[in-house]
């Protein structure tokens, strides 16, 4: 299962799920907030509790920060696999900018007042 994890109520993260449902032409994902219940039965407290990343749950591995980032574009293939060359940057300079960005998301794409309601047609996508 290719499962992420995201911050419902992040306005950053929101887009970026909108973003994959839109480029994931093969319907390979599937989405879950971080707030709801398959997040409690599948991650550890601190990924539920800090929601300071997005989590990418591909058969029983986690990947956090840019390596969920990266796997999740490799996971949906096309032109975004072209993304994945970034893994050749060092994984601490890749995570010290995705963290960054992550302290700051609230203050530039705000925060939804509850999360994502998938679409009608979304909705087989989207787990609790």
């Amino acid at each position: 299962m290719n499962l992420i994890f995201f911050d419902g109520v992040c306005g950053l993260c929101n887009r970026f799920v909108n973003l994959l449902i839109e480029a994931d032409k093969n319907n390979v994902l599937k989405f879950a907030p971080l707030q709801g219940k398959t997040a409690v039965e599948l991650l550890s407290k601190e990924f539920i509790h800090e929601l300071k990343t997005i989590v990418y749950y591909r058969n029983y591995e986690i990947f956090t920060e840019s390596d969920a980032v990266l796997e999740i574009l490799k996971s949906i293939g096309g032109i975004w696999a072209i993304f994945y060359i970034f893994k050749w940057i060092p994984k601490f300079i890749r995570d010290y900018i995705y963290q960054w960005i992550s302290l700051h998301r609230l203050q530039w794409f705000g925060r939804l007042d509850r999360c994502r309601m998938p679409t009608e047609e979304e909705r087989a996508r989207f787990l609790d």
